[in-house]
């Protein structure tokens, strides 16, 4: 299955923090040690991973215990430091396969998968209300008698789930879609996309600003492949009739589809010809009604395939693909910030000389974008990424998220709505393709941000008046707090979560040093002084007396003098 960046989440959540600003840029200063969400033994396979907008992770992935397949998933509410227990989402015996899931604005996730019963293949979907914790009873999408296959989910902004897949009766197979308002709890019955007759399959979905849905995919017509599209904007009730995107007698593959904040549709795929593949493209501004002239994008004489898209909340989009060379390959990317109409030169992230292949691809909300692939070394793989703050001019260096294995794939990355990266990866434990023994395994990364202090100067406390601030910090994994210099005013402390709190006690300076630290990348410090102040006396009467500065008053009795005494401050 495809990863398809800036449709169901991230269209989603934009909306939800249309006007937020990230705290930090998604440039990883680093990546976390591999975590094993499944252990060894289980023989897992398609991983895949979604995060809601409170940044709640969840990855899902077939398990394999010996017994028979389920899907499985684990959460994590801490960006991947931790993650809960395994969870399972479906029974035993029934071998269901290659896992999606997709987050809602609201914060529910949705998964989708394909089971095989009574000798079909049906796509089912489940849907967590807790962050991952349980699961809803999985749900049949598909009709018995077509053998589903290519299931692609999304999550509209409005909160209603629309799946596509292909479904064979042997003679032909339809693209087909469902779609829930109701947040996967009951789903319309299947509606067809493509023509009567044709093969389709290949699909990719993606949805826009108002909910809008639009689906590419693969039409065989006996002798070529050819790129079709369809837009729905009902909600999936009905679709437009499906058009060409791709030139007539050209074979194509792998249509790829995003939709930016202004709804323009950017839809790739790779037109295979006799000396070369090259990735193309088109765009539509008015629901698919009509699409621009095809551009092509990577260089021409190469083949070019597997390709990816992303688009940033400006429209920017940004391309990747493989470029072989030879023995070798390459991964590519090029960028546009024209709503299509023109391209930049492809630049290469994987380093020559080597074999890169599946890219994947995510934008974050300050319109970077990452990428993520394997790559030999030798013999064995490792995970690679390169990230672009500048939208698609220049890239970082990549970067290896993982230590060699003799082979890993299918990997996937989401960015989180402050810009913190996830991923997750296949990686087997014995030789390529698990030779001599050893099963898949899936690991999981988190993007290191090193903590940047964002707090202003605390508030002068004042002595005998409880006090409260909040020191904040940027980073991934979050940051703790501590003292490293000086000291706090007398009766303030500092809790690891940075709130200084207490009763100041004693008038005049403080100068301390603080230190913000998430234990896996540089730390950061920031100084301050405080100037506690006296409390101020009031002025006026207590209890109907005459009060003098300092709190005294003067008790008479008639013209004697009898009594001279301090209030207690509850008294003032």
């Amino acid at each position: 299955m495809k990863l398809q960046v800036m449709s169901a989440l991230a269209v989603s959540v934009l909306f939800v923090l249309a006007s937020a600003v990230p705290t930090f840029a998604a440039v990883p200063d680093g990546w976390s040690t591999p975590t094993d969400l499944a252990s060894v033994g289980e023989d897992a396979g398609s991983a895949e991973i979604a995060v809601a907008p409170d940044n709640t992770l969840v990855a899902v992935w077939s398990h394999n215990g010996g017994s028979g397949s389920v899907i499985r998933s684990r959460a994590s509410t801490d960006r991947g430091v931790t993650w809960a227990a395994p969870v399972d989402l479906t029974v035993a015996g029934q071998s269901p396969n290659t896992a999606e899931v997709v987050a809602s604005p609201d914060g529910s996730f949705t998964a989708v998968w394909r089971v095989s019963i009574t000798g079909d293949r049906i796509v089912q979907s489940s849907t967590s209300t807790d962050g991952g914790t349980t699961w809803s009873a999985p749900t049949n999408l598909s009709s018995a008698g077509l053998d589903a296959s290519g299931h692609k989910i999304v999550a509209a902004p409005d909160g209603s789930r629309t799946v596509v897949w292909s479904g064979s009766n042997g003679t032909g197979a339809d693209l087909l879609s469902a779609s829930s308002d109701d947040g996967g709890v009951t789903w319309t019955a299947p509606v067809t996309l493509s023509a009567a007759g044709d093969w389709s399959r290949l699909a990719d979905l993606a949805v826009g600003p108002n909910n809008e849905l639009t689906a590419v995919w693969s039409r065989h017509d006996g002798m070529t492949n050819a790129v079709r599209t369809s837009t729905s904007v009902d909600g999936g009730a009905t679709w437009l009739p499906a058009v060409a995107l791709s030139t007539a007698g050209v074979t194509t593959d792998a249509p790829e589809v995003a939709v930016g904040l202004s709804g323009v549709i950017t839809a790739i795929w790779t037109s295979n010809n006799t000396a070369d593949a090259i990735v193309r493209a088109r765009t539509s501004t008015d629901n698919g009604a009509t699409w621009s002239a095809i551009i092509d994008i990577s260089p021409a004489g190469a083949i070019s395939r597997h390709t990816a898209i992303g688009v940033g909340p400006d429209g920017t989009v940004v391309a990747v693909w493989v470029k072989r060379v030879g023995a070798n390959s390459a991964v590519e990317a090029t960028s546009s910030v024209d709503g299509g109409l023109s391209w930049t030169a492809p630049v290469a992230l994987s380093p020559s000389g080597t074999q890169a292949n599946s890219p994947r691809i995510t934008a974050a909300f300050d319109n970077s974008f990452s990428v993520i692939w394997d790559s030999y070394v030798g013999v064995d793989k490792v995970m690679q990424s390169s990230t672009t703050v500048d939208r698609g001019a220049t890239w970082s260096p990549r970067i290896d998220l993982s230590a060699l294995h003799p082979q890993m794939d299918y990997a996937r990355i989401v960015a989180a709505s402050d810009g913190a990266l996830a991923a997750v990866w296949l990686v087997s434990t014995g030789g390529p393709n698990n030779v001599g023994g050893g099963s898949d395994i899936v690991q999981a990364v988190m993007g290191l941000i090193a903590p940047a202090v964002t707090s202003g100067t605390p508030p002068a406390p004042q002595t005998d008046v409880p006090y409260s601030f909040a020191l904040t910090a940027s980073g991934s994994p979050a940051s703790t707090f501590a003292i490293t210099a000086g000291s706090l005013p007398a009766g303030l402390t500092l809790s690891s979560e940075g709130v200084i709190s207490g009763t100041p006690t004693t008038a005049g300076e403080s100068t301390f040093t603080i230190v913000a630290s998430n234990g896996a990348t540089s730390d950061a410090t920031a100084s301050y002084v405080l100037t506690t102040l006296a409390l101020l006396p009031p002025t006026g009467t207590a209890l109907g007396l005459p009060l003098l500065a300092g709190g005294m008053i003067v008790l008479l009795c008639g013209a004697v003098l009898v009594a001279v005494s301090r209030l207690p401050r509850w008294a003032l």
